[in-house]
């Protein structure tokens, strides 16, 4: 299982009713914690840190048809 999968089931078990807002804000805050701990120290984390892009965390998005307030609209399962 990766880590968008863990950390979108991880918000849905904790949060039942919750909104689509909270459900992302939840999943962000769960893989920047999530990849936050998996960071190298010293000269190598350092290096691996230069060699790769600072950009390259993965970020749940969404994306709908219809237009809608993510913070009032429950997600629904």
């Amino acid at each position: 299982m990766g880590i968008m999968t863990a950390s979108f089931i991880m918000a849905v078990e904790d949060e039942p009713g919750t909104t689509y807002g909270r459900l992302l804000r939840s999943m962000r805050a769960r893989i920047c914690d999530e990849q936050g701990n998996r960071r190298l120290h010293g000269r190598l984390g350092s290096f691996v840190r230069w060699m790769i892009m600072p950009g390259s965390m993965q970020e749940p998005q969404m994306c709908s048809s219809v237009a809608f307030d993510i913070y009032q609209k429950p997600f629904l399962r």
